[in-house]
């Protein structure tokens, strides 16, 4: 498999945007390959009329791009908006992991 596999680009999204905010599209700044979300920004410059930024949830909030990072391959998590505050605006009942 190590010689099969490149990256990894793992998406979770829940088709949420905060009313009254611009939808962008967001990469994970927390356990990722920096270069690699660089070259993912690159291409939504590119091919996209979003814009995008970086957000975060903190080092415990866990996702398969963790997995792939800890395996030892590259790896970006985008996100289709800022993170920072969604347990709250999805109901979820658990605290804020930052």
């Amino acid at each position: 498999m190590a010689d099969s596999v490149g990256t990894n680009k793992h998406a979770a999204v829940t088709a949420y945007v905060k009313p009254g905010t611009t939808p962008i599209i967001a990469f994970f700044k927390d356990s990722v390959d920096t270069n690699l979300t660089n070259y993912l920004g690159s291409t939504v410059d590119r091919y996209s009329k979003l814009d995008w930024n970086l957000t975060t949830c903190g080092p415990i909030c866990g996702s398969d791009h963790m997995s792939w990072m800890k395996a030892g391959y590259p790896a970006a998590f985008a996100f289709e908006s800022l993170f920072e505050g969604m347990f709250v605006q999805l109901g979820w009942i658990m605290p804020r992991p930052y």
